[in-house]
């Protein structure tokens, strides 16, 4: 049996979705260029790649559905378009539940990353009028946990392990909009989740809304 934990997923994309509509009031024109410097807050979905959606009764398998992704990134210009962006992501892929026949029991695996980002970015048109195209590509820092969990039992496992991750992105910005999907490659290797695997592909790819907060420049 296989599900994905659908009320938090669609209750986070709500709040993020009327928390960038609230922000929009704030909003500079549509038609400008960008700022020296800005923050950017972002939130949409996660879908999970490779072994995070593998079915749960392969070896390295987590059954993990789509899930959501929030964060934030700071971004620094140069004056030729290019741009330094360090951010920081909760990822949530979608929970699997399964029935253990033996146990007679059901559980959950929840697996979640949490991104420490840095990309360099290229934007073009940056001091253009309308819509700017822009192009990404980066490394990151994850933090990868799974929690296993049987529903009639206190106890469970909860563990983590780290990886270094590279990310390539492509996004359109319009006022202080944007919207952007970026694929990450994250090949955590670790002997603490599943018995007798060690190399993982936890790959993803976010797809983003993002609102630039209001500056001064």
């Amino acid at each position: 049996m296989k599900r994905i934990d659908s009320i938090p997923v669609r209750v986070t994309l709500v709040a993020v979705l009327c928390l960038l509509a609230a922000a929009a009031a704030q909003a500079r024109p549509v038609f400008t260029s960008l700022p020296t410097s800005e923050v950017i807050i972002e939130g949409g979905a996660l879908l999970a790649r490779g072994d995070l959606e593998a079915a749960h009764e392969t070896p390295a398998g987590f059954g993990a559905e789509t899930g959501f992704d929030v964060g934030f990134r700071y971004r620094q210009f140069w004056s030729d378009g290019w741009a330094l962006s360090p951010s920081f992501h909760y990822q949530k892929p979608g929970t699997y539940t399964g029935y253990d026949g033996a146990l007679d029991d059901n559980f959950d695996v929840e697996t979640s990353m949490l991104r420490y980002g840095v990309d360099l970015v290229r934007v073009f048109d940056r001091y253009g009028r309308g819509a700017k195209l822009y192009l990404s590509g980066g490394v990151a820092l994850i933090r990868n946990r799974l929690r296993e969990e049987y529903e009639s039992d206190s106890e469970y496992y909860d563990d983590g392990t780290n990886s270094l991750a590279l990310s390539v992105g492509v996004g359109l910005r319009r006022g202080d909009f944007e919207l952007s999907a970026v694929y990450t490659r994250n090949r955590p290797s670790t002997n603490r989740f599943w018995p007798g695997v060690e190399d993982y592909n936890w790959d993803t790819i976010s797809l983003r809304l993002g609102f630039a907060l209001p500056t001064y420049d």
